[in-house]
């Protein structure tokens, strides 16, 4: 019997997102395991996501998010040891800190195949221009020792493409995912939201919001600022920003300077978002860069009509389904949500587009995609 070739998947930290989840979807993938031995590898981080018993996970001490020559160097020094005593036929590479270092220390141990996911439009809205230009060159050097980048969409193997990067790219969708064993976990916050937010649905108040991480590249100042723009057309609404970050104080604050109290909530991170999604009337997505988003997805499931900024990934596999508007911009924001409001007929057009679009990508077509790869991959020479 031939001898599954071994898959060594490498990630910074499993925080709480979206791409974590997915990182532990594949690894417990029966399809997957079924024709490769997996093995995780991934650093140490306080609000580390549940990792599942059944999943070999080895750890990187010196793995951190900031850029750190020192721990950086060492975190290179623990993947090349562990990739000589794993022995895996494939590296694949999550998100852009765990990507370069693992690409350079799988060519330094002579893996024979070696996969990139980036996860994301590095290129802009997260950092300074010389930082940027930085990981650019980055990018483009360790692309000469990477079999296949997988891409999201069209758009994001064009930004590749377009500093040099001719290596081969494969594209794999991303799709709703549900941690099943948070949702085992105490919901009583999550009901305590739930009970609140029904209780302004029965004043006929509209709640108007977003889950997300609150960090930068979300845009969610801009929402902010745009809620009393929306307030002043129509005074029934009220403000949900469900989800936390190191932006949650600042934003907060700015909420509080701009918003009537009691006209807002910021609940932090929930466990069960399937009370909380059908309660929403506009789902707002104001990023200023996003590879995908999901959350669109695991809104429309709930036919939550939906307006997102024109970003990254976005406007390639949502575009005809939601309400596309430019990001930076509170106005645009403020109009977009005031005419599916004023509207019954775009609202429900809407809401249908959204739920078409959350049936397009599932999990067992991501799933699928990963798989396709894995055998494109191991059957290459």
């Amino acid at each position: 019997m031939e001898m599954k070739k071994k898959i060594l998947r490498v990630i910074t930290r499993l925080e709480k997102g979206g791409v974590p989840y997915e990182v532990i979807k594949v690894m417990r993938s029966e399809e997957i395991n079924k024709k490769f031995d997996q093995v995780l590898v991934a650093g140490y981080t306080p609000d580390e996501i549940p990792i599942p018993h059944d999943i070999k996970i080895r750890r990187v001490k010196n793995f951190s998010r900031e850029i750190d020559l020192i721990k950086d160097l060492k975190a290179l020094f623990e993947l090349i040891k562990i990739i000589k005593e794993e022995k895996p036929f494939i590296i694949h590479a999550h998100t852009s800190k765990a990507g370069f270092l693992a690409r350079i220390a799988g060519k330094i141990c002579g893996t024979p195949k070696i996969i990139y996911s980036p996860h994301g439009h590095v290129f802009y809205g997260y950092f300074s221009r010389t930082k940027t230009l930085f990981f650019k060159f980055l990018e483009f050097i360790a692309s000469f020792f990477t079999d296949y980048i997988v891409v999201r969409t069209d758009d994001e193997k064009a930004e590749f493409e377009k500093i040099g990067c001719r290596t081969k790219f494969f594209q794999i969708p991303k799709a709703e995912i549900k941690d099943e064993k948070e949702k085992t976990q105490s919901e009583e916050k999550s009901d305590e939201v739930a009970k609140k937010l029904k209780e302004l649905k029965r004043k006929r108040i509209k709640i108007i919001g977003t889950v997300s991480r609150l960090e930068p590249v979300k845009g969610i100042e801009y929402l902010v600022k745009a809620f009393p723009l929306i307030n002043t057309k129509i005074e029934n609404t009220f403000l949900l920003i469900v989800g936390d970050g190191s932006e949650r104080e600042k934003l907060e604050k700015l909420a509080r300077e701009k918003i009537e109290e009691g006209k807002f909530l910021f609940t932090g991170w929930l466990k069960n978002l399937d009370k909380i999604y059908p309660l929403f009337d506009v789902f707002v997505v104001p990023s200023l860069n996003e590879a995908w988003g999901v959350t669109i997805l695991e809104a429309g499931k709930y036919k939550i009509p939906v307006v997102a900024t024109d970003v990254g990934g976005i406007p390639y596999f949502a575009g005809g389904y939601v309400k596309l508007i430019p990001p930076k911009n509170e106005e645009k924001i403020k109009s977009a949500v005031v005419e599916i409001l004023m509207n019954p007929e775009l609202k429900k057009i809407l809401s249908e587009k959204s739920y078409e679009l959350s049936k397009k990508y599932t999990e067992e077509l991501m799933i699928q995609k990963y798989l396709e790869l894995y055998e494109r991959v191991a059957g290459e020479n």
